[in-house]
């Protein structure tokens, strides 16, 4: 059962956060450019922000200075799904194919798949099972943000493989761990 306390949430072993998780890859890069990469998120998620071509541009640079890095990767991949560049896709693909165990590389790639209606694909990005605990069992918190991407990745993968009942479990999951993320409203209204 899912317990609620303060901002953090317990679930099947693991908890859920909406604290800063400390990520290896991105502490390892300078400080001044996770101060710039933090003000670059803030803008991607802003869709009113107007100068998204700069920003893509230093993405491009940043991802090329420091190819190990998956988050500028997936913000690069970010910006040009915002503003609808044809890289988009092969962006994804790519942070995919470099950082495989990334969480956010695999729920890119996997809506794209979802997109193709390719749910071997989807499967196979996910074949330790369809629990964050069982793809990073070395892991014990995860960010509400990566809970509610993945889990709506398999939301969509259940409706699309016409488990109906499945997609609802992960529906009420949502709706316990993340009831006021956008997410979760959109989850239930396709379930």
């Amino acid at each position: 059962a899912t317990q609620i306390k303060n901002s953090n949430t317990q679930t099947a072993g693991y908890e859920i956060t909406r604290e800063p998780l400390v990520d290896n890859a991105f502490q390892s890069l300078p400080t001044a450019v996770q101060k710039e990469l933090n003000s670059i998120f803030e803008k991607v998620q802003n869709p009113f922000y107007r100068d998204k071509a700069a920003m893509v541009a230093r993405l491009e640079e940043l991802v090329m200075q420091y190819p190990r890095a998956p988050q500028i990767s997936n913000y690069l991949a970010a910006s040009y799904q915002m503003t609808r560049n044809k890289k988009a896709k092969p962006r994804v693909e790519e942070n995919y194919k470099l950082h495989p165990d990334y969480l956010f590389a695999r729920i890119d790639y996997a809506r794209l798949c979802l997109e193709r209606r390719d749910l071997a694909k989807v499967k196979e990005i996910f074949k330790e099972g369809f629990d964050l605990k069982l793809i990073y069992p070395q892991l014990r918190r995860f960010h509400v943000t990566e809970f509610v991407a993945f889990n709506f990745i398999i939301c969509i993968y259940h409706r699309l493989s016409g488990d109906w009942e499945a997609a609802k479990l992960v529906a009420q999951v949502l709706e316990n761990v993340a009831p006021e993320h956008p997410v979760t409203a959109q989850v239930k209204r396709m379930t």
